[in-house]
């Protein structure tokens, strides 16, 4: 038994089912267009919409689907069943049963499947990428089901669907912030920001540093020479490496702890010089001064 296969809440029936050209327009609402002609079209699934975010299950026996996301921002399509050919954006590859593809938006593919096919799809916008702090890559990334996140991920997006949760009541951001933070993990599992042409070893080293970098981001005390030993190498090494991600690690560690910050700071309306100070004690920074230099910073960039 593979890590969460157990932790699988009994299915619950979507809360949409269409046919024909009533089919066709829901699916266009969140930029999936399948081929015409619609009458033998069916669908089921579930919606639920918020500012700069959208998370939506389909099942569909659409044999070819042009799909467009227009915003700028991330998306994310998990194969739930069934297996998805995707070309565009410089990719063409076939998803398999819990599969996962990670992409900036405005994109567009072309989804071929076999029948019938059950996906999820996740979009981030841009006001809500700041949580991402490894950055995300240019060309899109497929993240295959041996990773355990994937899968959990999955589960719990159908759970929050399964859920028919209202995006106005008061649990409804704890629920949204509780699915960005696994897409954040899937988003640098697909690919951290390096060129192609960085070496495996050092690919390697720089995704350990991040993952380290999250679990410590909010430790004051934690710096890159804490880093470096983490990692067992040492700081020339490690320097050398973060050159392939155009940061060197304090850059990294910092824009890490500014993240947290803005996630923060998104949860409150006002926010005074006493907040401020609260907030940079919680998210690794030593002061509310150092903690507004570093907004300001990562405003510039």
């Amino acid at each position: 038994m593979r890590p969460f296969d157990d932790w699988k809440p009994e299915p619950s029936e979507p809360a949409i089912h269409l046919a024909g050209q009533a089919a066709a327009n829901w699916m266009s609402t969140f930029g999936w267009r399948p081929e015409t002609p619609f009458s033998a079209l069916q669908i089921a699934g579930d919606i639920v919409r918020d500012h700069d975010f959208l998370l939506a299950r389909i099942t569909h026996n659409a044999r070819r689907v042009e799909r467009h996301r227009a915003e700028n921002g991330i998306a994310i399509i998990l194969v739930h069943d069934g297996t998805l050919s995707i070309r565009g954006e410089g990719i063409d590859t076939t998803l398999q049963r819990e599969d996962t593809l990670v992409h900036r938006t405005p994109a567009t593919f072309t989804l071929e499947s076999e029948l019938p096919q059950s996906a999820v799809e996740i979009m981030i916008g841009a006001s809500r990428l700041s949580r991402f702090w490894t950055g995300i890559t240019k060309r899109p990334g497929v993240v295959h089901a041996e990773f355990v996140l994937t899968r959990l991920l999955l589960v719990s997006a159908i759970s929050v669907l399964e859920m028919h949760v209202d995006p106005t009541s008061p649990s409804w951001p704890s629920i949204r912030e509780s699915v960005e933070t696994l897409v954040g993990a899937v988003v640098a599992e697909a690919g951290q920001p390096v060129p192609p042409s960085t070496p495996s070893d050092t690919v390697t080293l720089i995704r350990h540093a991040f993952e380290f970098i999250g679990l410590q981001r909010e430790n004051p005390d934690f710096t890159e020479r804490s880093l470096a030993e983490e990692l067992a190498v040492s700081l020339d090494a490690l320097q050398t490496a973060f050159t392939y991600t155009g940061r060197t690690p304090v850059q990294t560690i910092r824009a890490a702890r500014t993240a947290s910050a803005r996630v923060m700071l998104a949860r409150r309306t006002t926010c005074t010089w006493l907040d401020l100070g609260t907030i940079a004690r919680f998210s690794g920074f030593t002061s509310p001064d150092e903690l507004d230099e570093a907004l300001d910073d990562e405003r510039e960039r």
